[in-house]
């Protein structure tokens, strides 16, 4: 088999993998907000476990409840970056930085859906949050996908790893610093 079929073959099974991923936070956020929406009446404490709680809490702004007048916009941007997000995705061939980019596609996808189909309204609805730990804010399974994929894209860009990599011959690849000898 020619090597540049071999290597399509390799990207299009890591882009798989990879937006398996995205779609893996996706669902498990979507069922364990409908879990709480079903169980927990808003405002609620259901189950305390030290200083770990489950709340029911409704969110009309972004992370930390900030913009909480300005929901519209925020889903509207919210659309932006996941489009640059998937785009990123898409293309990278470096497997920290599609992990990150993955879990950030994920929750993003995961707080868009409670912005486009919950209530009050279309491009309005507020966020479902409902893990709440001692008095830092409420938040939810997208919001964890989130925080920790921007933290391993903030440690790709200071380690100086490249979204794109170098084939090689089996269709994996290799970070461009490793190349180029500049470690």
């Amino acid at each position: 088999m020619p090597a540049d079929v071999t290597a399509r073959r390799a990207a299009a099974k890591r882009r798989s993998l990879f937006f398996a991923l995205a779609g893996i936070i996706l669902v498990a956020d979507y069922l364990t907000k409908a879990w709480v929406v079903a169980t927990i009446p808003v405002g609620e404490t259901h189950t305390s476990w030290g200083i770990l709680h489950i709340t029911h809490v409704l969110n009309s702004g972004a992370a930390f409840s900030l913009g909480e007048k300005f929901t519209v916009a925020i889903t509207i941007i919210s659309m932006m970056i996941i489009s640059a997000v998937a785009s990123a995705l898409w293309r990278a061939t470096n497997a920290a930085w599609a992990t990150g980019l993955a879990l950030i596609l994920g929750g993003a996808f995961g707080n868009l859906y409670d912005r486009l189909f919950r209530p009050p309204a279309p491009f309005s609805g507020h966020v479902v949050d409902f893990i709440s730990v001692g008095k830092f804010p409420v938040f939810n399974i997208a919001d964890s996908a989130v925080t920790i994929g921007v933290i391993i894209v903030v440690i790709c860009i200071i380690g100086g790893k490249k979204l794109t990599g170098v084939p090689r011959q089996d269709g994996s690849t290799t970070d461009n610093a490793q190349v180029s000898g500049h470690e």
